[in-house]
């Protein structure tokens, strides 16, 4: 069970950084679109253009950054058998279910895994 919870942790990493990774390219693409319209508009519009798209490609990369960062901490958790990954592996497959389908997929996994009596016994101390 070692290993599949090893395995969690790792694709529950990588997940959560390709959600990341797409905010980070949102972002990009607001500050881009909104650099464009500072350069093509005249006066202060193109400006002010910038200003809004930036702010919301910012708020949307916040986002993207509050949904990611837990996860990464939860896989990395689950990596080092930390006792407190196998609860918030469980929480967090809870709402991965609707990250459909890979988040999904992963969710039905931690589930078959962390609610194993084997590896409920690993992440009491018994035998890790």
């Amino acid at each position: 069970m070692q290993l599949h919870v090893k395995i969690i942790g790792w694709l529950t990493i990588a997940l959560h950084c390709i959600t990341l990774l797409t905010g980070l390219v949102i972002y990009l693409l607001f500050i881009g679109v909104g650099g464009a319209a500072a350069i093509s508009a005249p006066h202060d519009g193109g400006i002010a253009g910038l200003a809004v798209l930036g702010g919301i490609g910012t708020l949307i990369m916040g986002v993207f950054l509050a949904l990611s960062l837990p996860g990464i901490f939860i896989g990395w958790g689950l990596i080092t058998g930390k006792e407190w990954a196998r609860i918030g592996a469980i929480v967090l497959g809870v709402i991965s279910l609707l990250h459909v389908p890979f988040g999904t997929a992963l969710a039905v996994y931690t589930f078959v895994v962390m609610f194993d009596s084997k590896t409920i016994s690993m992440f009491q101390g018994r035998s890790w």
